[in-house]
């Protein structure tokens, strides 16, 4: 079963809301036509859902698994920068700019959460 239309759940990640009542409401409309119908595996399909993860496996019945397909994007991405000769092998400390369009205070919450180095920057940047 496919949520073709899960209105609403990244903007609310995007403004924080991830662990709110508003959130579980939210996320119990989408995965209880999923629990309906005996679904056991369920694929995260956004770039947003993985802060969802801690939620989703309360609502979810355990024997549900949750599948996040970034640790893998993230390393076929690094499979074509080594093919292209762009990845990065130099062993120093590396710096990490985030550029967001809405509230960095947001980010930066979450980051906090999710996110174990603390040499970042993170740039407003404006519509």
């Amino acid at each position: 079963m496919i949520i073709e239309d899960a209105k609403g759940l990244a903007s609310m990640v995007e403004e924080g809301k991830i662990e709110t009542d508003e959130m579980r409401q939210v996320l119990t409309k989408y995965l209880n036509p999923m629990i309906a119908k005996k679904a056991d595996q369920i694929v995260l399909g956004c770039t947003h859902y993985p802060f969802l993860i801690e939620i989703m496996q309360e609502l979810l019945p355990k024997n549900v698994n949750i599948i996040n397909p970034a640790p893998a994007v993230a390393k076929q991405i690094e499979r074509v920068l080594q093919q292209n000769g762009l990845k990065n092998t130099s062993s120093g400390t590396a710096n990490h700019q985030f550029f967001v369009n809405g509230n960095p205070n947001v980010l930066k919450s979450m980051m906090s959460k999710f996110y174990s180095a603390n040499n970042y920057k993170i740039t407003q940047r404006s519509n």
